[in-house]
């Protein structure tokens, strides 16, 4: 675009530029945004004084449009020094030539121009399509670690990768600890273009490193690509992608970054299920492997791991056949979600296997567990609830440390009285209470992520697990199995905090 108030100058920058450019002439720099803004311009070359719009204002009008913010842009002048020049420079304007001037300065002013302005558009086209790439590699590598689900992670890298990056794709997971015959078999999925067998040829030479990962000619008009799958110093397997087209060197490159986060996904769920799967053993190894058989009870118990990690809780319940004939139910939850918890947990508990053998009191044992806990290297503290049933003159004694009321269910349905006491650890001091407890009278035990509940307080997920068991027939409120699965509907209360949970239902029956 050649913009200036003069014909006679106008005519010749026209002349001028024509045999290698098409041109477009304005009269002033009103009339030049006009035109700029309706239709595609590579250069403006645009006299400086002129009416409605001198060439400053035009530089700046250009340059606040994203339209045209872009647009190189030479003023030209008959006003020669230095000042006008830095005025040209401040305004926007990319170059600056004073009149008058040659053809071919004129010439060589305007072809720079376009070079750099092309130059200029490619980095940046550039730089958008790497922006692009990582974009779009940052969406695959959350999606891909949104689950901890080995199985959906493969059906996810397959949305990804199908049909936008391959027709065909296979992903061989191994391990150098396991045998071939103990690897998961091959995930593959879209059009078959090729064999397994060549899928697997693909992949093993891969994970070995003794092939380029281009393969060669197939058996059918298909080009592969199969990339290692490395994560954490570790082989995990292949991925194998096959379509008719080549893959040039920009998709091998985004490619070979996708395997990468497919294989740090994959290896992070794989690791999750097995700590978890060991934890979950170990906590289940801390708790009663059975329960004792008494006669006059009927019990009922249930442990259920949190969902957050794999952490190993504290919580816990027993029940203890007395020497002298009652039956000792404890339930407890030692702060903290990991192993130290957990063997806190397996020490207060074999403590109270052998306070309560020795024949104390619920109070007593409770108070020994805290002065027990204060003596041992841990800043763990617990709360706890040990409660012993005499079956001969059906009554029950019971302390507690910081624990919940457990719910005493007969035809009316009451929390047992229970003062506040410090938990375990913390010099509690608890004291007994003592209730009858008849034949067909049922008791509940738990812990505290049975109740937690974001949008509720304390006392309204108590009042709501009340409730919850003030529904159950008459015949259900003997039964301790029914019982738990009454009060584990509160599971799926909305805004419910996920947290291990154990529980310890007990019925009184007639002895013989």
């Amino acid at each position: 675009m050649v913009v200036d108030d003069n014909a006679d100058m106008r005519a010749y920058l026209t002349q001028l530029l024509q045999p290698d450019y098409d041109v477009l002439p304005a009269a002033d720099g009103r009339a030049a945004l006009e035109m700029a803004l309706a239709q595609p311009v590579e250069l403006v070359l645009s006299d400086v004084m002129m009416p409605r719009m001198d060439g400053f204002e035009l530089v700046r009008a250009l340059r606040a449009d994203p339209r045209t913010a872009r647009l190189p842009i030479v003023l030209l002048t008959a006003r020669a020094g230095e000042e006008e020049s830095v005025q040209g420079r401040q305004a926007g304007a990319d170059d600056y030539l004073a009149k008058p001037f040659s053809a071919r300065q004129l010439l060589a002013r305007v072809r720079t121009g376009l070079e750099l302005s092309q130059l200029r558009e490619r980095a940046l086209t550039e730089t958008r399509n790497q922006l692009a790439v990582l974009a779009s590699l940052a969406d695959a590598g959350l999606r891909l670690s949104a689950t901890l689900d080995p199985d959906q992670i493969l059906r996810t890298a397959g949305e990804i990768l199908l049909p936008d990056f391959a027709d065909q794709i296979s992903i061989h997971l191994t391990d150098a600890r396991t045998t071939p015959a103990q690897s998961p078999p091959a995930y593959i999925e879209g059009t078959p273009l090729l064999a397994r067998e060549a899928l697997a040829t693909a992949a093993t030479q891969a994970i070995n490193g003794t092939a380029s990962a281009a393969a060669g000619p197939h058996p059918s008009p298909a080009s592969m690509l199969a990339l290692p799958l490395h994560a954490h110093d570790r082989t995990l397997g292949a991925l194998v992608l096959v379509r008719e087209a080549d893959y040039d060197a920009v998709e091998h490159k985004y490619l070979e970054n996708l395997a990468h986060r497919l294989a740090l996904a994959y290896d992070n769920a794989t690791r999750y299920h097995n700590e978890r799967r060991l934890a979950l053993t170990l906590q289940r190894a801390l708790l009663p492997h059975s329960l004792p058989h008494v006669p006059g009870v009927r019990l009922a118990t249930h442990y259920g791991a949190s969902n957050r990690g794999a952490e190993v809780g504290g919580d816990w319940y027993d029940v203890l056949a007395l020497p002298d004939g009652g039956v000792g139910f404890a339930i407890g939850d030692v702060m903290g979600h990991d192993v130290d918890a957990a063997i806190v947990m397996g020490q207060l508990r074999s403590a109270l296997h052998s306070l309560a053998m020795e024949g104390a009191g619920p109070a007593e044992v409770l108070a020994r567990l805290d002065a027990y806990l204060q003596s041992i290297a841990t800043e763990r503290f617990a709360t706890c609830l040990y409660a012993v049933y005499d079956p001969h003159s059906h009554r029950l004694r019971y302390a507690a440390g910081g624990h919940l009321p457990p719910l005493l269910i007969a035809a009316d349905i009451s929390y047992l009285e229970l003062p506040p006491a410090l938990p375990l650890g913390l010099g509690s001091t608890p004291v007994d209470h003592e209730v009858a407890f008849p034949p067909g009278t049922s008791l509940l035990l738990y812990t505290d992520g049975l109740v937690e509940n974001r949008a509720l307080s304390l006392d309204g997920c108590l009042a709501a697990l009340r409730q919850a068991c003030a529904t159950l027939p008459a015949a259900a409120r003997t039964d301790p199995q029914q019982i738990i699965e009454r009060a584990l509907d509160l599971l799926n209360t909305p805004d419910r905090v996920d947290d291990d949970i154990a529980l310890l239902a007990a019925t009184a029956e007639p002895t013989p």
